[in-house]
């Protein structure tokens, strides 16, 4: 059975084109790979100390948390919501409510410290959520995001995740067999694909002992079976990226690496969809028409854009300066 060493993962990701300094985006599937035959105390926290260690004291990690409960009536806790994507996510929302728990009891824990909780012991980096009840990411850094985040999940533009992650030159980092670039319905977004809708989900969100009332808006994919995305398709895209120099695939242990930058996916995928909106879906093509005769929904509602800071999970105070939802009655 293949396995690997935490030397040889750095070795691989500086390969990869990781410096001291990124800011990686890492969507991950950890237990594909293996384990490691180095001494192992916790999966997540050996795969975050490697991933903190590349890009260093000055870098920035960012990791999917997204949750599809609040789709379904739940309500959102930017604190306590756990990740259904993302085990390292999980990883860093747990160190953070125990230490909160810890600073209201005043009593130190007796367990072993991650190697999250001791940099966040020591200052050297804190966490910060988006206020996305759905596709929410986690931003762990030494220097709080300043900028605020809009309430449509995939807008492209100035204060969107997409925006934050393209002035920060990041670089995804997939960790895994699957190939998630979620990100690339900004692009879709972007340019109207025919294939999916603005629609918006209410609910409640909470920010510590404060509940607010809160709209997302969603690109939805039209749920019909045209629409339905081709992973074939999606590994003719990476396939082409390897191809074109932008993207690099190294194997390691069970499984592989991909790193690219976001803005060259961003950029491959717009000149694909430009060529044929359908690229990456089942189709055929279809009308909106056509698609929303099959599968009625609440089509063409307004939207109302609003744009919130992400919270400091140790604190819970907002990262800067910005309005916060209306609170709920």
């Amino acid at each position: 059975m293949a396995t690997f060493t935490r030397e040889q993962v750095l070795t691989l990701l500086q390969e990869c084109g990781v410096k001291s300094g990124d800011t990686l985006l890492v969507h991950s599937a950890l237990l594909s790979f293996g384990l490691p035959s180095d001494p192992l105390f916790d999966l997540d926290g050996y795969w975050y100390d490697i991933l903190r260690t590349a890009v260093g004291p000055t870098g920035t990690l960012v990791f999917p948390a997204f949750s599809y409960s609040y789709c379904k009536k739940q309500c959102f806790d930017v604190l306590k919501t756990m990740s259904t994507v993302s085990t390292l996510s999980n990883y860093l929302l747990r160190d953070n409510l125990a230490l909160r728990e810890q600073d209201v009891s005043g009593k130190e824990s007796q367990s072993k410290a991650t190697a999250y909780t001791s940099s966040m012991r020591s200052g050297k980096t804190a966490l910060y959520r988006t206020l996305d009840p759905i596709f929410s990411y986690l931003i762990d850094t030494p220097q709080a995001p300043t900028q605020l985040f809009s309430n449509v999940c995939f807008d492209y533009g100035a204060n969107s995740i997409c925006d934050f992650l393209l002035k920060q030159k990041a670089r995804y980092l997939m960790l895994g067999p699957w190939l998630y670039f979620t990100l690339m319905h900004c692009v879709e977004q972007d340019m109207q694909t025919p294939n999916r809708f603005l629609k918006p989900f209410a609910g409640t969100m909470v920010i510590g002992d404060s509940a607010y009332n809160s709209t997302q808006y969603f690109y939805c994919r039209y749920n019909v079976p045209a629409t339905t995305i081709k992973a074939n398709k999606v590994d003719d895209l990476v396939a082409a990226e390897v191809a074109e120099g932008i993207a690099t695939l190294k194997p390691l242990g069970n499984n592989r690496v991909l790193s690219m930058l976001v803005q060259d996916n961003l950029d491959f995928y717009r000149k694909l969809l430009q060529a044929n909106p359908w690229y990456l879906s089942q189709g055929p093509a279809q009308t909106r028409e056509q698609m929303e005769a099959q599968a009625p929904d609440l089509y063409h509602q307004e939207v109302h854009r609003a744009y919130y800071p992400a919270i400091a999970l140790r604190t819970l105070k907002p990262a800067t300066e910005g309005p916060l939802p209306d609170k709920a009655e």
